[in-house]
């Protein structure tokens, strides 16, 4: 459930960061989402 919670959060942050922002936080996401496999 706090999985799910984060995820709208960071859904959010990414939609109101800029495009260049938003490649790097998109990284970011990935490699956490490969650490909690």
């Amino acid at each position: 459930m706090a999985e799910a919670i984060a995820f709208d959060i960071a859904a959010e942050l990414i939609i109101k960061l800029s495009s260049q922002e938003k490649s790097v936080t998109d990284n970011l996401v990935k490699v956490w989402l490969e650490e909690l496999k």
